[in-house]
């Protein structure tokens, strides 16, 4: 499931791609038309005052004097490189926290390839539209003051009801030139989105609203809104489509984007594998294991070296695991049938093997069988569901003789339900006594049935320490024969 913070473009630009040059004098890139004016931290400003427009030079510079915009309704005033210029520039760069900065063009010339924002006038208001988040370098040019009323159209529907439908086509356009070359950018004043990325709505709810135009060949327009910044590309990874749920033994297709400016990606998270680490587009195969709720990242590495991520969350669905369980805990030569049964989920099929050489197979959720003699025997469960995932559990059976008694050596109290305590057992026993001592003499256990058992913990109910613990033993068998026994037992948690 994937979550986003902003309303952004997805720009799918390589690092290389970024810095591509036009072929013709310059292409427009993107035009903020509603722009952000706040009262309150720019009196007197006015939107007209904030417009800006980000275009790209081509092969050759371009001297500021030959630069001409033509606006649909608005006049031209020429372009200013002053003292007051130069105080705006130094405060925008101020107010950078990137590690990108705006330059003027040096002698009043724009060099070849480079990128350009377009401020409309040098009355403008630094805090109205931020450029906090710039990580590129790019050059700003003024136009002189005078017009505060606009120079592009807003969408009809500001000040009206929030709407998907929006209102009729209302064409406008920039043209850029330099000598006998130029650029035209057109666009449909009612595409124009807010916040939400729909039409109509407060004035603030519509602050932002950007156009993005695409080149080479005829341009493209997109509709976007950033909100208060100014109309250059921030540089934001974003996870454009990944697997949701994956079923186990399967791997999950993701796609990244990023806009702005980046230096490279690549994608972690998991305990698994990525097929491509480094590349936008990629597989994830998860660990042996790995299920549940698992996070991967797609990140993107600044300019300013910092590395900002996307997230997804894959929900990764558990394969079977086997388990069983069986009667009698011990059986015996005089009743060396057991019966087994399993008690895994999600399982369609189950595989038993008795012994190791096999002495013998069943199927299904159940089986019994008949060992042929006292002695211990391993049980295969192998189980599978209908993806194709398996998994596989060997346990321990052992069958007593009528004057034999079985004392593990071993055994794990951690609550799995799987040799979890402590247990005698043998043949016909008429009494047993046994008695387990730490390793200071101290007693820590007494099982005095064949059916107790021990599960870690004294008398008193406090659980005992890892380690070795030291028994011995008094049985009396049916037939009357005594049965005295000693050794160690393994305690691990």
């Amino acid at each position: 499931m994937k979550g986003r913070a902003l309303v952004l473009p997805l720009v799918m630009l390589t690092a290389s791609t970024s810095a591509q040059v036009p072929t013709k004098c310059l292409e427009i890139e993107s035009i903020l038309v509603d722009a952000c004016v706040d009262d309150i931290t720019c009196p007197g400003s006015t939107e007209g005052m904030n417009e800006m427009v980000r275009f790209i030079t081509g092969p050759q510079p371009i001297a500021l004097a030959d630069l001409q915009f033509t606006f649909y309704s608005s006049n031209f005033l020429g372009i200013a490189q002053d003292a007051t210029t130069a105080s705006l520039t130094a405060q925008l760069n101020a107010s950078i926290q990137g590690c990108g900065h705006l330059l003027e063009p040096p002698g009043g010339n724009i060099p070849a390839g480079s990128r350009v924002v377009f401020i409309t006038s040098t009355a403008m208001c630094v805090e109205a539209n931020s450029f906090t988040a710039l990580n590129d370098t790019l050059y700003v040019i003024f136009q002189n003051a005078g017009n505060s009323q606009g120079h592009f159209k807003n969408n009809n529907l500001v000040g009206q009801a929030v709407t998907t439908t929006p209102d009729a086509p209302l064409m406008r356009w920039l043209r850029i030139d330099v000598g006998g070359c130029g650029d035209t950018a057109t666009y449909d004043a009612n595409q124009l989105v807010n916040i939400y990325g729909t039409f109509g709505g407060s004035s603030a709810e519509n602050d932002g609203a950007t156009v993005e135009f695409t080149w080479p060949g005829a341009p493209v327009a997109s509709y976007v809104n950033f909100g208060c910044q100014a109309p250059f590309e921030a540089t934001v990874p974003d996870i454009v489509s990944a697997d949701d749920t994956l079923a186990c033994n399967a791997t999950a297709n993701l796609q990244g984007a990023v806009s702005g400016v980046y230096t490279s990606v690549h994608w972690q998270g998991g305990a698994g594998s990525f097929s491509a680490p480094d590349a936008w587009g990629t597989t994830y195969a998860p660990a042996n294991g790995e299920s549940g709720d698992v996070a991967l990242f797609f990140c993107a590495v600044t300019n300013c070296g910092d590395t900002l991520c996307s997230q997804t969350n894959l929900f990764i669905q558990p394969g079977p695991q086997a388990a069983f369980s069986w009667t009698p805990d011990t059986a015996s030569v005089s009743n060396p049938t057991v019966e087994f049964a399993a008690s895994a989920s999600g399982v369609s099929s189950w595989a038993w093997q008795f012994g190791d050489p096999a002495l013998g197979y069943a199927t299904g959720p159940s089986a019994a069988f008949t060992f042929p003699g006292s002695g211990c025997y391993p049980v295969i469960l192998a189980v599978g569901n209908g993806s194709g995932c398996t998994d596989s559990l060997t346990r321990v059976v052992c069958v007593a003789g009528s004057d034999t008694l079985v004392v593990p050596n071993i055994f794990t109290p951690n609550g799995d339900g799987i040799n979890d305590v402590f247990r005698v057992e043998g043949g016909d026993l008429a009494s047993l006594d046994v008695l387990v001592f730490n390793r200071w003499g101290q007693l820590v256990a007494r099982l005095q049935r064949t059916k107790q058992v021990w599960d870690g913990h004294t008398p008193a109910g406090d659980a005992v320490p890892d380690g070795t613990y030291f028994y011995t033993l008094r049985a009396e068998a049916a037939a009357g024969k005594v049965i005295g026994q000693s050794g160690t037992i393994t305690l691990l948690r």
